[in-house]
């Protein structure tokens, strides 16, 4: 758990310098914003870490705010790239995973 709060508190930083510095688009800015993201960042953090210890491919994710809560989606997909160390992020937008792909 002190690691998942560790986590969001780094996505916190980072999004507040990223938008200091101007890289993240007012969209991108405003979706890490809303509380629904850190709920959907730390759900995809826990998918992806149980994932790499334990080979465990259950998602850990509310199905209906991913399916109807932007913010979450957006969240949901930061925390499991983020947490398995995918490295996807767009390098124009803050570091934030903002697809619309449903393959996460």
């Amino acid at each position: 758990m002190a690691t998942s709060i560790k986590f969001l508190a780094a996505v916190v930083a980072a999004v507040a310098a990223a938008a200091a510095a101007g890289c993240v688009s007012e969209n991108a800015q405003r979706l890490a914003e809303e509380p629904n993201f850190q709920v959907g960042v730390g759900d995809g953090c826990a998918t992806a870490t149980n994932e790499a210890r334990s080979f465990d491919r259950r998602k850990q994710r509310d199905a209906y705010l991913f399916e109807n809560d932007e913010a979450y989606r957006a969240g949901w997909r930061q925390g499991y790239l983020s947490c398995g160390d995918r490295g996807l992020a767009n390098e124009t937008d803050g570091g934030l995973i903002l697809g619309q792909d449903n393959e996460y």
